[in-house]
């Protein structure tokens, strides 16, 4: 393997793939707000609660998905927080149990970052700035990815097919509602040249969850009718073994509410199946945090869910140590490696 592919490409530069340790593989961290939106035809009391800070007393509202412009912003500041709380969880973590590392072996953990909707969105400049500060004060590595919708147009995805290729990098892609919708993108893609093994499917979770009133849920779901359904799943499953697509589940550390339709639980689970099926190097993990009220410092799970308890938790199920290390972090640095400009 050449030198540029023992690396994967960082805001702050090169890192050697052997530096960088767990990996959270389709994040924001930074995000404005949606413009206000006037009153007409809505109650007062939306509106207001719509332009209110924040706190303890409206965490169930906002759990519920109430809308609110302070929860949909993702500030430097709460990055800042949130990545060092995340670092040092991932350094508490690699300092414990039978393979305890000293603090000059420690693993860099990497997060990569979505750019479709971040802060200052219009204005890649300062965006990138910001992620560098950040990155240097924490001491995460951020990996800066495009996403595109399967909504989108035949011109971009032969934009985006074509400056993959020639940046040796992987392509991310944002699934609608349906799978089949997923599958005709995946299909565009590598008809404009982008196999399949540079692609890797965000939101796979929404892709196999349903809501069923009065159905059973085949052991699959958090309450009667609803959790993964099993022909969904295996849909997926065949789509990822056909081209060849890594899978991504990136909305882990939900708090449950009853608007829940697949639970933590039913992601692992979910996540066993795959591996069962020959696919346990084609999945990644993310918490995919979008709103304050996920953030450890509002109350939330916050970036260090998945290292401090959803990989515990698939140990418990029964994943082996290969498997967790695959998912926590491999499988993302082998999609993030590029050699002789082409993505490993």
């Amino acid at each position: 393997m050449s030198e540029r592919a023992s690396v994967i490409e960082t805001v702050t530069g090169p890192l050697p793939v052997t530096a960088a340790g767990p990996v959270l593989a389709a994040e924001v961290l930074l995000q404005a707000a949606p413009p206000l939106a006037g009153n007409t035809g809505r109650p007062a009391s939306e509106v207001a609660f719509a332009r209110e800070p924040v706190a303890i007393g409206n965490l169930g509202r906002l759990l519920l998905g109430a809308p609110n412009r302070d929860d949909r912003t993702l500030a430097e500041a709460d990055a800042a927080h949130a990545l060092g709380v995340y670092a040092a969880a991932v350094h508490a973590s690699s300092e414990s149990g039978p393979h305890a590392e000293s603090a000059a072996q420690r693993a860099q953990p990497v997060v990569v970052v979505l750019d479709a909707a971040t802060v200052e969105a219009q204005d890649p400049t300062r965006t990138s700035a910001a992620l560098r500060r950040l990155s240097a004060a924490s001491g995460v590595a951020i990996v800066r990815r495009t996403a595109i919708r399967v909504s989108a147009t035949p011109a971009d995805f032969r934009a985006a097919a074509r400056a993959a290729r020639l940046a040796g990098e992987g392509l991310m892609l944002s699934p609608g509602a349906e799978l089949a919708e997923a599958a005709a993108a995946v299909a565009r893609l590598e008809a404009e040249g982008l196999p399949g093994k540079r692609i890797t499917l965000t939101g796979a979770q929404r892709l196999i969850g349903r809501r069923r009133e009065g159905a059973p849920n085949a052991g699959f779901g958090t309450g009667d009718g609803a959790g993964v359904d099993p022909d969904r799943l295996e849909g997926l499953i065949a789509l990822a073994q056909s081209s060849g697509i890594t899978l991504c589940f990136d909305e882990l550390g939900r708090i449950p509410t009853v608007r829940t339709v697949v639970s933590d639980h039913d992601i692992a689970v979910a996540i066993l199946r795959c591996a069962a099926r020959g696919l346990g190097e084609h999945v990644t993990l993310s918490c995919g945090i979008r709103a304050k009220h996920q953030l450890t410092a509002f109350g939330g799970n916050g970036l260090e869910f998945i290292t401090q308890q959803f990989l515990p938790y698939l140990g418990m199920l029964g994943a082996d140590a290969a498997l967790r290390a695959a998912i926590g972090g491999e499988t993302a640095l082998r999609f993030l490696q590029r050699s002789e400009g082409k993505a490993v």
